[in-house]
């Protein structure tokens, strides 16, 4: 069992018949399964390749030099190998590319909308970002800083995909557009890109950074980041869990599932915590409960069950599934379910048509077997309300607040500056606060209560977008 993710099985169509194969590694070697666990004719050991499976997840891309060859992609130190699958089930080496240096991080690829191909890049332990295509391979922005450590992930940025970036160990962002390094937060643990669609504004594209020391932080169009309560114990997932229209940011920890919308605000009903009491492990999967079309989330736990719960808290008929113990992130495509355990085996559920994947995007880790690290764009939604401070979707939680916190929330139906003040029930003014101001989505405030004393206290949330203004009153209970 590697670290990380990096052993986390894949499923994906290798062979082009309309059924997924089960491709996990074992040490340095890759292995390849039909989806019902059968051998290829030829092939019992169910070898694939001998090497390449060593250090990162395997990659399963088409459309590189077609739209009907897929191929699977292992690196070995500085080596980018293309792999066909014969009709045994074992690799062909179909190309061998050299990345100019010791491949540092997984494969990424995206879909080049001018081309119709995909293209893959991977970043090296010498600062070189290389960008791999049919026609050959560029070298990118080669940087000289001094103790680099190995890359975490690639990504894109904007649509046409003008600018790919590595992100680093020692919190540097880099990118081949020529941005300069940044010193950010030490420790980078995964990076990755989304598309935000929220009714009739344009879609935007945003990084999203998730470090060691538990923050996740949005850089582009209103750039902000927040701290996650419990140690992160895996990589996110991106999906619209309460319906939106907007991707929302998944991420497992020690204590549970959390879910954030694109502000930093917590979704209801969240977090989700295992029944078991382990910490959750790897990338939650998103999916979708054909029964109701509804949004469901499938994570695992060092306990050894699989869970999947609908976006409103409540565990699905069939769940939890026993393993030995879930090693790395879940993966899902049409009916088949797999996990890695730490007891060596490899888990695979047949769940029918109970999941659809077709339009969710984030089917296990880095996004998927392609390795796309980003979610698909949302639909539009109607807003749920065009009022621009509803009175009805203002509040704070928790209600009484017990502890040194409490979270003012309100929904605006246009962006505006917004200001919470504080007051006690005689009319003395405690606080004054600023808060997030974006449209079509729930926004919050943390007002931290330590310095005043018990009692009722009326927050008046005021909202100005250009001129026009509204604002409410909440109450809020303060227990010591």
């Amino acid at each position: 069992v590697k670290a990380d993710d990096q052993d986390a099985p894949i499923v994906a169509d290798i062979d082009g018949d309309g059924s997924p194969e089960i491709l996990f590694t074992s040490g340095d070697s890759v292995f390849v399964r039909k989806h019902d666990l059968t051998a290829f004719p030829g092939n019992a050991s169910g070898l694939f390749s001998a090497s390449g499976g060593g250090v990162f997840q395997p990659a399963v891309i088409d459309h590189f030099t077609s739209a009907a060859t897929a191929y699977v992609v292992l690196v070995q130190d500085s080596i980018v190998n293309f792999y066909s699958m014969t009709p045994n089930g074992t690799g062909k080496l179909e190309r061998s590319v050299s990345a100019g240096g010791i491949i540092s991080t997984p494969v990424y690829s995206r879909l080049v909308s001018s081309t119709g191909k995909r293209e893959l890049a991977v970043g090296t332990k010498n600062s070189h970002i290389a960008v791999i295509t049919d026609a050959g391979v560029s070298i990118v922005n080669p940087w000289t800083v001094v103790g680099l450590n190995a890359g975490v992930s690639i990504i894109n940025q904007g649509d046409s995909g003008s600018a790919i970036g590595l992100l680093t160990f020692d919190g540097r962002w880099r990118a081949s557009s020529g941005r300069q390094p940044d010193v950010g937060t030490p420790d980078l643990a995964l990076a990755t890109s989304y598309n935000l669609s929220n009714g009739s504004i344009a879609p935007l594209h945003s990084t999203i950074r998730l470090t060691t020391e538990n923050r996740i932080s949005i850089e582009g169009p209103g750039a902000r980041s927040w701290s996650v309560p419990s140690p992160v114990t895996g990589s996110f997932a991106l999906g619209d869990i309460n319906g939106d229209g907007q991707s929302d940011i998944i991420v497992g920890t020690r204590d549970g599932l959390y879910a954030y919308n694109n502000t930093g605000a917590l979704i209801e009903n969240f977090p989700l915590r295992p029944i078991d009491g382990g910490t959750i492990k790897g990338s939650p999967i998103v999916v979708r409960n054909t029964a109701n079309n509804s949004i469901a989330l499938i994570f695992g736990s060092t306990m050894g069950h699989v869970y999947a719960y609908s976006a409103d808290g409540k565990l699905l008929s069939g769940f939890p599934l026993q393993t030995g113990g879930i090693a790395s992130s879940l993966t899902i495509a049409g009916s088949v379910l797999v996990a890695a355990s730490t007891d060596s085996s490899i888990y695979v559920w047949n769940v029918g048509d109970m999941f659809g994947v077709s339009n969710t995007g984030w089917t296990g880790y880095l996004g998927g077997p392609d390795h796309s690290n980003m979610s698909l764009p949302q639909t539009p939604q109607a807003p749920r309300s065009n009022e621009l401070l509803p009175k009805s979707l203002a509040y704070n939680w928790p209600n009484p607040v017990y502890d040194k916190l409490t979270h003012i929330r309100y929904y605006l139906g246009k962006a505006a500056a917004v200001t919470v003040k504080i007051f006690t029930m005689a009319g003395e003014k405690v606080a004054t606060l600023s808060g997030s101001g974006q449209a079509h989505t729930d926004n919050e405030i943390d007002w931290d209560v330590s310095s005043v004393q018990s009692g009722i206290y009326l927050a008046q949330i005021e909202a100005d977008a250009n001129g026009e203004k509204s604002s409410t009153l909440i109450k809020i209970a303060v227990v010591k």
